[in-house]
């Protein structure tokens, strides 16, 4: 998909949300005939235009399939850049850094007369792999910030890579720091808003990345739940 058609997609998308809000907007107004009637008009104008545009977009993309070839194939042939390449690398570390804290957790939380010279053993190696771990982590990270995004499914990738790094941040400025805490939020919203926007210009969702979802706040208490679960077993 050529820098065209992403912007012809992305004015679909927002006149979408144009006709979204257009339509909330009706719903408190129903009962006033002259604002009713000329918000049905802009919305079924709305409407109208996004079908234009989409048939237009639908247009470009053949065209530029006949002349060029599909991006997507393009790079099927190419195989991964090199951002999708130090992705998946980072994705298999944190993978296995994940199964490191769960271990050390266990072991930590087993206690000392149950643990024999072989366990102490196996926790200081597994130490020293986590050490070697975190600094190919860092390694990776440091590496995929000198790239350049150039497609929509890389730009998702750092979006998405940027979130982590900024909430950890966040949660390390002090309370009596109001206004850097304000500063930070607006910038986790609006990184957090353009997501949606590049998982559909890419085509592709961040689960689809190796992401995980956002947590709902149910979801989020019941394994707070089961963490504390598990604690009062092993104690």
């Amino acid at each position: 998909m050529n820098s065209r058609i992403q912007e012809w997609v992305l004015a679909v998308t927002l006149l979408v949300q144009a006709r979204a809000l257009c339509a909330g907007a009706l719903e408190f107004l129903r009962d006033n005939a002259d604002h009713a009637g000329r918000l049905d008009k802009i919305e079924a104008a709305l409407g109208e235009e996004c079908v234009c545009i989409e048939r237009a977009i639908a247009g470009m993309k053949k065209a530029h399939k006949k002349d060029t070839g599909s991006t997507e194939a393009a790079a099927g042939d190419s195989g991964p850049s090199r951002i999708e390449q130090l992705h998946a690398e980072l994705l298999e570390c944190e993978r296995l850094n994940i199964q490191l804290d769960e271990l050390s957790t266990t072991f930590d939380a087993t206690s000392s007369e149950d643990k024999t010279s072989e366990d102490i053993i196996l926790k200081s190696d597994a130490d020293f792999a986590e050490k070697r771990l975190l600094d190919r982590i860092e390694t990776l990270a440091n590496c995929l910030a000198l790239e350049r995004p150039s497609t929509a499914r890389e730009t998702l990738i750092f979006a998405l890579r940027a979130l982590g790094p900024l909430q950890e941040l966040l949660m390390a400025v002090p309370e009596e720091h109001s206004y850097e805490r304000k500063q930070g939020c607006i910038a986790n919203g609006l990184l957090r808003g353009i997501i949606p926007a590049l998982e559909q210009l890419a085509g592709i969702t961040r689960g689809g990345l190796g992401f995980e979802e956002p947590q709902t706040e149910a979801e989020i208490i019941e394994k707070l739940k089961a963490a504390l679960a598990q604690k009062t077993t092993l104690n």
